[in-house]
């Protein structure tokens, strides 16, 4: 059987911007990740790199050490190597969690991030699991896009809340 492929109709010298995966992330959801998330960023890497994209977009997730949402972050990683052995030009943008609609339990944290700014030990943790808001994730893809292509850039936690 030939499998059916979307590679044909992906211009050449385009911007790729792989936006697919699976819905409200959560640690039950491991099996998806592989089956959907990283099936699916194959099948996008290798179109844009036989169309030989100027840009290949990827919203990942910031890498932080520790097991929570491990299979998810090994996912992206995984997603994003496929990427580097493609040697495709590519943004990533790595927010840790994006709020939005029907993503808005985490404000209840917050008390607990401002406390981490406070402690020196715990700054830097707390900032790489800072909280986005849609818009900024929006702002930040629209910087990507806009941007002279560059070979690789990464836009961290950190960078989407500036932008």
């Amino acid at each position: 059987m030939t499998q059916k492929t979307f590679a044909e109709y992906v211009p050449a010298d385009s911007i790729f911007v792989q936006l697919l995966g699976v819905p409200h992330p959560s640690p039950k959801k491991a099996n998806l990740f592989r089956e959907i998330d990283l099936k699916s960023l194959r099948a996008s890497v290798d179109a844009a790199s036989r169309a030989d994209v100027s840009n290949f977009i990827y919203i990942s997730v910031a890498m932080t050490p520790g097991n929570f949402m491990k299979a998810y972050q090994d996912v992206r990683r995984e997603g994003e190597n496929y990427c580097l052995a493609k040697n495709l030009p590519y943004t990533f943008i790595r927010p840790w969690y994006v709020l939005g609609p029907g993503h808005w339990w985490p404000v209840l944290l917050l008390p607990f991030y401002g406390i981490a700014e406070l402690v020196p030990s715990r700054r830097t943790k707390a900032r790489s699991r800072a909280l986005v808001s849609i818009n900024q994730i929006l702002r930040t893809l629209v910087k990507a896009v806009e941007q002279k292509p560059v070979a690789h850039f990464v836009f961290e936690t950190r960078d989407i809340r500036r932008v």
